[in-house]
């Protein structure tokens, strides 16, 4: 049968490639509401198939820590061995499986998360991969180079400085032989440096670090790290504070949420390259105290974690964790005005940040939300019936924003591409109508020619400048309370 493509292309997602002797093809099939997955190798001369490897879960399957990571699969030569993730234990981890699937013995294990598998050397018959939470009193979102045998025993950590170690995958860059790899890491409190080790962890050089002392003498200011309980009161969940580069702890500020709630990614950067032309700078600069924080629902962490949210996209992501966060976060920094917080989100995060208002009315003041999946009926199969469940079913008659617009009681603009190619513009369109049928006041922007990318979740380099002034001076207006200039021009740089 055909491999469905409702989004992006299985080639795109790694979910199909060629046998390291180009006589097989591997290809993951998963049904349409991904609660089982085959891996399947194809013979390209007579297209016969044979299913090695077959897993079935409910909720669904990913065998990434995040959805669109590429799939911790690998297929040895000779079709000899497999390792294959999964979540059964609650947390990612990774099994070694002999040629027809059958069970050899599991390669990690323990409360701590795989998240990709890096290489396979198979003459060392090492696995290197990358794994976060596993090192103690450390940010559980940080990730680190492991190896471990696949003939048994514990992990061994690669690279030990307790810090964010790569970047998006490839995460660490290995030598063509293998015997060496390259090592960025850095936090949002910290500059990065760049190392070269041996595949054993051992250090060989120091290759670069970073003078930041410029950019400090501008008044930039270092984000800070924090911790705070979710709605359960038991529950760690991490996040980010960005502060004004004149702060004075004895003003008080106005506040604002950047909210992407998940589930298939975290909002809060880790990185010190991530933090720098963050959308959360350029707010905190015009005078507000921004933050971001990962509640449950999103990935990264256990399995219950991320399932919290299952079922349940009306909370956009359990937004009551956000609420406690932010209601502890004013509690021990009390310059934070919790009579001024406004939110933003692009995306899922537009949808967030929409039921925010309507499920918090008395807590978030002011909002703007852009390309909102603001009823998941209208997102691709992979995104909605994987998030929520087979349509129809439980919890969808719940989780479109419309079924509350009349909770409107802030200030909110919605805006859209019209030509967006990811969410359906007829989300926001349907939004609006039910808005108008509850005879609430809002503001509607809608951007011609414009596609998905207009907005970026995290940065500005790449949004629109028309768009990145008008959610400033939104704010500026609606939450400060401050008239803001007139007509002037974002210029993108360069």
């Amino acid at each position: 049968r055909p491999l469905p493509s409702p989004f992006l292309t299985p080639i795109e997602l790694d979910h199909v490639w060629w046998a390291s002797g180009s006589d097989a093809v591997f290809f993951l099939d998963w049904d349409r509401d991904r609660r089982s997955v085959r891996l399947v190798s194809a013979d390209p001369s007579t297209g016969e198939c044979t299913v090695l490897v077959e897993e079935a879960s409910e909720p669904p399957i990913d065998l990434n820590a995040v959805y669109y990571g590429r799939p911790n699969v690998w297929v040895g030569r000779g079709r000899r061995e497999i390792i294959w993730y999964s979540t059964r234990s609650g947390w990612g981890h990774l099994y070694l499986l002999d040629g027809n699937g059958d069970p050899i013995r599991q390669l990690t294990g323990g409360e701590w998360v795989v998240t990709d598998l890096v290489r396979v050397d198979e003459e060392t018959r090492t696995a290197f991969f990358m794994g976060t939470g596993r090192e103690p009193s450390r940010d559980p979102y940080y990730h680190h180079l492991y190896a471990v045998s696949l003939d048994g025993g514990a992990p061994v950590l690669l690279t030990p400085e307790d810090a964010e170690h790569g970047e998006w995958p490839p995460w660490v860059d290995f030598s063509p032989d293998g015997r060496y790899f390259v090592d960025r890491f850095s936090r949002i409190d910290q500059p990065p440096r760049t190392v070269l080790r041996k595949s054993t962890g051992e250090l060989v050089a120091q290759v670069a670090g970073t003078d930041v002392s410029a950019l400090l003498a501008t008044g930039w200011r270092y984000p800070e790290r924090f911790t705070a309980k979710a709605a359960d009161g038991q529950t760690d969940q991490s996040g980010m504070i960005v502060l004004p580069h004149d702060f004075d702890p004895t003003a008080k500020y106005p506040v604002i949420e950047s909210i992407y709630p998940g589930p298939q990614a975290t909002r809060t950067p880790r990185a010190f390259t991530d933090v720098v032309g963050e959308s959360t700078r350029c707010l905190a600069d015009l005078g507000f105290v921004v933050f971001t924080v990962d509640g449950r629902g999103t990935p990264g962490r256990s399995k219950t974690f991320l399932e919290a949210g299952y079922g349940r996209s009306g909370t956009a992501g359990v937004l009551a964790d956000h609420v406690a966060a932010l209601t502890q976060l004013a509690t021990e920094r009390p310059y934070m005005d919790l009579d001024r917080v406004g939110i933003y989100g692009h995306s899922a995060g537009g949808y967030a940040a929409v039921r925010a208002m309507l499920e918090y009315p008395e807590v978030y003041r002011v909002g703007v939300a852009s390309a909102g999946n603001h009823d998941q009926a209208l997102t691709n199969v992979t995104w909605g019936e994987r998030w929520i469940g087979p349509l129809p079913g439980p919890g969808w008659d719940t989780q479109a924003n419309r079924n509350l617009a009349h909770n409107l009681r802030g200030k909110l603009l919605l805006v859209t591409g019209d030509l967006d190619d990811n969410v359906n513009p007829a989300a926001t369109v349907q939004l609006v109508d039910a808005l108008v049928a509850a005879n609430r006041d809002f503001d509607l922007l809608v951007l011609p020619n414009r596609n998905h990318d207009f907005a970026g979740t995290w940065g500005t380099w790449n949004e629109d400048p028309y768009f990145t002034r008008r959610r400033w001076d939104y704010f500026v207006e609606h939450l400060m309370g401050v008239p803001p200039p007139r007509g002037y021009r974002v210029v993108a740089p360069g």
